[in-house]
C-alpha cells in the first residue's frame, strides 16, 4: 500500500528489524517500486496469491495459477524467486476440510514452505493500537511469528502499534530475527536469486496471461449464474 507500507518500512529500518512481507500479486503489480524497496532494504518476500481469493473455494488449477502468476511477477520485479507462501484468510491455521487442505498440498507440491503465524492480534479489524499491543503481549512465545497487515485498508493503528511492539520486545530482551533466521536457513535460500535475468519479459507476459484467464473465468462464472438463474 503506497500510504502505509512506506511507514512500516521506515519503522522497521529505524529499529534495524527485518520482516517478511507476503505480497498479493495485483498490489505488487501496481506498486513495483515498493516491492523493490522491501527487498533492497533486506526484508524477505513471500507469495500471498494474485487476487487474494479464498483458495478453499477455488479449483485446483486456479490455485496453481494464483501461485504461479504471483511467483512470475515477483521474479520479474525483484530478480528473485520465493519459496514462502501464506494462504489468504488465515486458511493455514486450522484446516479441517479437504477443500482447505487441498490448496496447502498444491503449494507443497510446488515446493513452497507454508508459513504459519503464532501471534495474530487481528490488527485488520482495527481494534486500536493499545489492544493490538496487548494481544501481542498475551500471545508472545519464544520462536513466534507475529502477523500484522500493511495493506487492505486503514492501517494507521498498525503503524502506531508496531514501534510499541518492537520497544516492548526489546525491553524484554527478545531478539527479533528474520524469517529465514528463525527457520535456520539463509535469505538466499528462501528467496533464490534468478540464474537468468533475460526472462523478465516472459514472466511479465505470463502474469498478464493469468489476468486475462482470470477475467474470462469470472465472466464465464457470472454467465453461468445468469443462465441458470
Amino acid at each position: 500500500d503506497p500510504r502505509w507500507t512506506p511507514k512500516i518500512l521506515d519503522i522497521l529500518k529505524a529499529a534495524n528489524v527485518k520482516a517478511a512481507f507476503f505480497l498479493v500479486g495485483v498490489n505488487a503489480e501496481h506498486y513495483p517500486g515498493l516491492v523493490r524497496r522491501i527487498v533492497d532494504e533486506g526484508h524477505e518476500i513471500g507469495n500471498h496469491t494474485y487476487y487474494h481469493p479464498n483458495l478453499a473455494l477455488c479449483w485446483p488449477e486456479h490455485v496453481r495459477l494464483e501461485l504461479n502468476a504471483t511467483q512470475l511477477l515477483l521474479e520479474s520485479i525483484t530478480g528473485r524467486a520465493t519459496t514462502l507462501f501464506r494462504p489468504p484468510y488465515a486458511a493455514d491455521t486450522s484446516p479441517s476440510q479437504l477443500s482447505e487442505l487441498t490448496p496447502l498440498q498444491i503449494a507443497q507440491d510446488l515446493n513452497y514452505l507454508v508459513v504459519l503465524e503464532n501471534i495474530d492480534p487481528q490488527d485488520w479489524a482495527k481494534p486500536g493500537a493499545d489492544i493490538i499491543l496487548q494481544r501481542v503481549k498475551q500471545q508472545r512465545r519464544d520462536g513466534s511469528i507475529i502477523l500484522l497487515h500493511d495493506a487492505g485498508g486503514d492501517r494507521s493503528q498498525t503503524v502506531e502499534a508496531l514501534p510499541r511492539i518492537l520497544d516492548w520486545l526489546h525491553t524484554r530482551g527478545d531478539t527479533v530475527v528474520s524469517l529465514s533466521t528463525l527457520l535456520g536457513t539463509t535469505r538466499d535460500a528462501v528467496m533464490p536469486p534468478l540464474q537468468q535475468s533475460g526472462q523478465s519479459l516472459m514472466r511479465l507476459v505470463s502474469s498478464t496471461g493469468f489476468r486475462l484467464y482470470h477475467g474470462i473465468e469470472e465472466f464465464l462464472w457470472a454467465f453461468m449464474i445468469v443462465a441458470t438463474a
